[in-house]
């Protein structure tokens, strides 16, 4: 199904300097591909599912799949192949009714992992973010592109973080703001106290505790 939707004949490498690089074992047969049509795309032995090059490396999942399997997950995030990268993306197609609830914990795996989390609401949606991350990286040049990444990544890491602790019982996303700016990291937030809480301005003794408990919730069952 790859082959014809892009006219290439499967080939086998380890690296690719024109094109993505897909992992067959796992990704043959994947209805993302026929979709990926503004860049090259080649079958390789890659540690990820979808190598932009050697310091980007990708992962993909849906949530139906997840809901399934969730501890297929884990394992993938916490792979030693896979943490080669220097960023590391995890994929997500939301394509379940409710999911609010299985992106919070995706979230929080995220960031306790060191990923970088992008959801897309669509198969054909998904391949268009895989697309735009290689072209950008393709124009970029040598010097600049992993800096341009990174400052990409701390971005949206940013914009994730708020959307987590905004989640919480009666924390605005004003609050969230405040609260990651005194303790400068989700992770050190995580391990914070509810009376280190208590003395944020806009959480207070009554959030305090109610943002502990959500942050802290199991997010694997």
């Amino acid at each position: 199904m790859a082959s014809s939707s892009t006219g290439m004949p499967p080939v086998t490498r380890n690296a690719s300097a024109s094109g993505v690089v897909i992992n067959r074992k796992r990704q043959q047969g994947n209805p993302l591909l026929q979709y990926i049509r503004l860049v090259r795309y080649e079958w390789g032995e890659v540690a990820c599912d979808i190598e932009i090059d050697s310091t980007i490396g990708i992962v993909f999942l849906t949530l139906s799949y997840h809901k399934l399997h969730n501890q297929y997950i884990h394992t993938r995030l916490t792979g030693k192949n896979e943490n080669k990268y220097a960023s590391k993306i995890l994929l997500v197609v939301d394509n379940v009714t409710e999911s609010r609830h299985s992106l919070r914990e995706l979230s929080l795996l995220c960031f306790r992992m060191g990923w970088t989390l992008i959801v897309a609401k669509g198969i054909e949606e998904a391949a268009e973010y895989i697309e735009s991350i290689k072209l950008v990286e393709s124009k970029e040049p040598g010097g600049n592109k992993k800096k341009e990444v990174k400052e990409d990544e701390r971005s949206q890491l940013a914009d994730e973080a708020i959307r987590i602790v905004s989640g919480a019982r009666g924390v605005t996303k004003t609050d969230a703001k405040r609260v990651l700016a005194s303790f400068g990291t989700l992770r050190r937030l995580t391990d914070a106290k509810e009376t280190d809480l208590g003395l944020c301005e806009g959480i207070g003794p009554v959030r305090g505790p109610n943002l502990v408990a959500y942050l802290n919730t199991p997010f694997l069952s």
